[in-house]
Order: C-alpha cells, then structure tokens, then sequence
C-alpha cells in the first residue's frame, strides 16, 4: 500500500523506528520484560525454555555456576546472531567467568543488553504514540478512526500539517541524527496528500477571539507577556501555551481568558531537552488555532527569544507616558497608572520566564541577551545582567521596587512567584 495511507504511515514508521532498540530502551526501560529468562534459555539452549530459571535457582540454593562450555555455547550463539554488536555480551560472559559478577547480576545484564542492541522486538502502538505526541492519541486513532470495525471509521482521515510538524520536531528531539529516515517518510506522506489541512478544525473554537487587537486592560497585557516568554505561534496561526504540571492552574485561567472549552486542555508527557538523561516531564497545555488572535498578537508585538527584535510598541508607549507624567508630577514613573500596562506585560513575562526568590527579591531568565538589556534599560533597572555558569542563559535581578510595582499592577499573576 502506498505511504499516502494514514495506518500506512503509522505502521512504516514503526517498523522504522524498531531499528534503534538502544535509544528505545532509554525511554522505555520495561521493554527488556519482553525478552524473559525462558526466551534467553531458547537462544541459549534451543528447545530447554527452563534453562536459565533452573540454574539461578540452583545457584541461589547450592552455589552453583555455569560451566565453561556451557559460556561457550552461549558465546557462539551471541555471535552468530549479533555478530559485531555481541562484544558487551561477550564480555558479561567473561565477568561471569572470572567470578566478577553473580549468576543473577549476569542474566540480567544479558537480557538488558539483548533488548537493547536487537531489533527483533517491536515497539507497541502506546510507545509509537508516546513517542510522536507524548500521550496516546495514536491508540486511541487506531481504535476508532482507523479501524474498520469501529462505527466511526474514516478510510479517508489524515493528518493536519500542523500535526505532521509535531511529529517530526519530537522525531528529532528523541532520535537526533537517526530521524532522517523517519522524517522523510512523514516528508513523503504529506507531499502525497497535497489537500491536507492546515490544522486539525480549520477553524477557531474560541469565543473572544479579538482579546489582543488592543492591549488596553492589565490582563490582556499580563497574557501577552506571559504568550511571549512561554507561547508559541506557528505560520498556521496555531497557538500553543504550555506550562510544567505545578502551574496547571494558569493555564486553566488562560483558556478561560481566551473562552476555550476545558476539554481542549491536555495533560501530556514531554521530553525535556535541558537534561542530558532525556527525562520526561509531564505538562499541560492548550493549542487552539485562531486566525484573528494570532494576527493581532503579531500585529501588537509578539515575539519569542529566537525572534526577538524589540518590546512591543504598547509596552514602549505605557512606558514613555508614564515617565512623562512622572515629571510634571515630581513622581517615580513606575507609581503612575499609565504604567499599569507595561508592568503587568512584565509580570506576564517574568511568570513564564522569571524565578521568585523569596521576599522581594526576583531574576528575569532570557537565552537573548539583547531582549534582557531592553528591559534593563526601558525598565530603569539598575543590576548588571550576568551570564548563568555552564549555561547560554543570561539574568537580571528586577530589583524590589519594580518587583512591587509588578505584584500590584494584576494581582490575579502566578501565585507561587509572588512575594507571601
């Protein structure tokens, strides 16, 4: 069948990603359940599926260990099947022999690494889906969407673009360089399938689509600063907000802001690529795709780290009224309510990009250094901007001032980077 197939590319895509059984193993540990002491024993010894259990259970009772050409008949085993790749396992067989490592600690060992040099065991649609969305939509498609035998079958379904670019950003993120393959036959299904959708609905599914065409109330300006520290906007006009599980409640406030259903809101398994072991984080987050709202979000400024060019013009303009009013009135710029706006787009951002540090002390975070200093300079901030030790991250101390003036500009902000 031709790769234009929705379930094709699916099963292409598995039998793809079997392949790499080391990267696998890394993000799912309980996969060396599938390859048991009795299918060792049958690699071992043939047809003796008991094999292995009877000697750990003689070696825990008696003492008893393996014999020479026992080892060696599982070394030419090992080779034959895993030619090159056997060296680990060779060299557990030599542990054991030498008495470095017990029979319990070497079966498994040797499962361990059987299961993560060999192709041979499948991964199951849950970890395909894990692997492409971080939850398990995929099982959940297989069910009904493409099942034959479900009343809501679709012969005809088939991804959105938006969701393809998904799957190819965390293809990459989990596989790096080895995801060539995986991307080209997502590449190829979609360049068979020409009419496919934009996004998933086509259309926007909430009821204040025109929130951000003028930035003129504190919560508009509050969302927006948080939008430019933790949103996403694509060229499909999909919006993506996404917090870590601890401030699930925020983004619940922000679906009700921008009037989306509670069920849009997802709780998925994410890959956090700061940490070099590749753990999974759990987050929550709403994607909704509205024309209007992302046009006026980009027509007001918005920006994220990468696309960084300067503060919005609503947040310049708060700024330069208010410290124009503060000198006719011989008062402090940050105390007039002209800078309401400004600051509660700065507590927005500082929510999404900032860390409380007790009392009134706060740090605004940014990979672009250029942005910080726009910042530091349009907010009268007077702290050095350093550079985190062992990272590309740059910080500012806000100063408590201007960290009080943040709290009482929009009081509804995160609760836990507020001063208690």
């Amino acid at each position: 069948m031709s790769i234009s197939s929705t379930r094709v590319l699916l099963e292409r895509l598995k039998m793809e990603i079997q392949k790499y059984p080391n990267t696998l193993i890394e993000f799912f540990p309980d996969r060396i359940k599938r390859f048991s002491d009795n299918n060792l024993s049958t690699l071992w010894r043939g047809c003796n599926e008991r094999y292995v259990s009877i000697c750990k259970v003689k070696a825990k009772k008696f003492g008893f260990k393996v014999s020479d050409k026992e080892l060696d008949i599982l070394k030419k085993n090992l080779i034959t099947k895993f030619n090159n790749k056997a060296g680990i396992l060779i060299k557990i067989i030599e542990d054991y022999r030498s008495d470095k490592i017990s029979m319990n600690t070497f079966i498994s060992k040797l499962r361990y690494e059987i299961v993560r040099i060999s192709s041979d065991f499948p991964i199951t649609w849950k970890e395909l889906s894990l692997l492409l969305t971080g939850k398990d939509s995929i099982e959940f498609l297989l069910t009904h969407q493409l099942n034959p035998n479900s009343q809501r079958f679709d012969k005809d379904f088939k991804f959105s673009r938006e969701r393809l670019k998904y799957f190819r950003d965390s293809l990459r993120d989990i596989f790096g360089g080895d995801s060539r393959i995986l991307v080209q036959l997502i590449n190829k299904y979609e360049e068979l399938n020409p009419d496919l959708k934009d996004y998933s609905h086509q259309r926007y599914t909430i009821k204040n689509p025109d929130l951000f065409s003028s930035i003129n109330t504190v919560e508009s300006a509050y969302w927006f600063g948080f939008l430019c520290a933790d949103g996403h906007i694509n060229k499909y006009n999909n919006i993506r907000f996404e917090l870590s599980i601890k401030d699930k409640d925020m983004v619940f406030k922000f679906a009700k802001f921008v009037g989306l259903e509670k069920t849009r809101i997802k709780f998925i398994n994410r890959l956090n690529a700061f940490f070099s072991n590749k753990l999974w984080i759990k987050s929550v987050q709403v994607i909704f795709t509205c024309k209007p709202m992302a046009e006026d979000l980009r027509k007001n400024g918005y920006f994220n780290s990468r696309n960084f060019e300067s503060l919005p013009y609503f947040v310049l303009n708060s700024i330069n009224i208010a410290k124009l009013k503060s000198k006719k009135e011989f008062s402090y710029w940050i105390n007039e309510k002209d800078a309401t706006i400004a600051l509660s787009w700065l507590l927005g951002f500082y929510d999404g990009d900032g860390n409380h540090g007790g009392g009134q002390k706060a740090v605004l975070y940014s990979s672009n250094k250029d942005l910080l200093n726009q910042i530091k300079l349009k907010f009268d901030i007077p702290n050095k901007i350093g550079l985190l030790k062992g990272q590309s991250m740059y910080r500012v101390n806000i100063g408590s001032k201007l960290f009080k003036a943040m709290m009482i500009s929009y009081k509804k902000s995160l609760e836990r980077k507020r001063q208690q």
